[in-house]
């Protein structure tokens, strides 16, 4: 409902300034479905370079990856929402769903790739966030939870999931110095 997709556009794109930009609930919805889509094409895209490049650090891409993973994960968490919609609604043996389990596990490996700290960080707090504000029933938790935990399982078993787990064992963290001033 559009309550709830007001909800994934303030924890997305800025607020509520953007969310008066679409004059009906169907344009909104396009909004969101090109936004899932351009999420998972990066998302295969980085997937593809890595695996070419032989799963080097941070993917191997040769753009910033922490500005790759923010437009992946700007696709992720509608795709996040419309499967949580899904299992709430009873709707989860559909074609649709195993397309949305695709885009977002495409998403996440890929984030996973990049290792950007920053981004996984605020990713998860977004998701947990959106759960929390749209799922009340226990059967349901209990179900995005068994299928988080699968994803988890099978994501970090993939070749290059250690990245982010090396970029946040560091003991150098001044590359944060690089992201605002206020840090310096």
């Amino acid at each position: 409902d559009l309550a709830n997709l007001r909800g994934a556009l303030c924890l997305t794109d800025g607020g509520h300034s953007t969310f008066f930009n679409f004059s009906s609930k169907r344009s909104l919805e396009q909004f969101f479905t090109v936004q899932c889509w351009m999420g998972f094409v990066v998302a295969v895209w980085v997937i593809i370079t890595a695996k070419i490049g032989g799963y080097i650090y941070r993917g191997g891409i040769e753009v910033n990856p922490n500005y790759v993973a923010t437009f992946i994960s700007l696709g992720i968490i509608p795709v996040y929402l419309r499967q949580v919609m899904r299992i709430k609604e009873g709707k989860l043996r559909s074609v649709w769903s195993v397309v949305f389990l695709a885009m977002f596990s495409a998403g996440m490996y890929a984030t996973l790739l990049l290792a950007s700290r920053g981004v996984t960080a605020a990713l998860l707090v977004s998701l947990i966030i959106m759960t929390a504000m749209t799922v009340s029933r226990a059967r349901h938790v209990a179900t995005i939870s068994i299928l988080g935990g699968l994803i988890s399982y099978v994501m970090l078993s993939l070749p290059g999931s250690k990245n982010l787990s090396a970029r946040f064992a560091e003991a150098n963290i001044q590359t944060f110095n690089d992201r605002l001033p206020l840090w310096q």
